[in-house]
């Protein structure tokens, strides 16, 4: 398991520390599975206590973070269209008063 200074600058860390605003866990799910379908994963304590809780409905121990692991091939082209779809948002001139 990479450690947090082995990953810190990686495109898809940076992307997710600075970039993607999904403030709770289920809003996470919900945004990964619809852009990034089969090419993530939850690592780390989030998924001990799912395994945990799908076995026998306990949960392992607290976690304060979310521990997500993405193919580097799937998040290249997320981040692409990502960046294509901001370049292409209309600029709106606001009038002086």
């Amino acid at each position: 398991m990479p450690q947090l200074h082995a990953i810190r600058d990686l495109p898809s860390t940076l992307f997710l520390v600075e970039r993607l605003a999904c403030p709770t866990l289920a809003q996470l799910v919900v945004h990964l599975h619809r852009e990034l379908p089969s090419a993530w994963a939850f690592t780390g304590s989030v998924a001990m206590n799912i395994h945990a809780a799908n076995l026998d409905g306990r949960k392992i121990r607290d976690f304060a973070d979310a521990d997500i692991q993405i193919d580097d091939t799937a998040f290249a082209c997320f981040e692409k269209k990502t960046n294509d779809a901001r370049q292409r948002r209309p600029v709106h001139a606001t009038a002086a008063g």
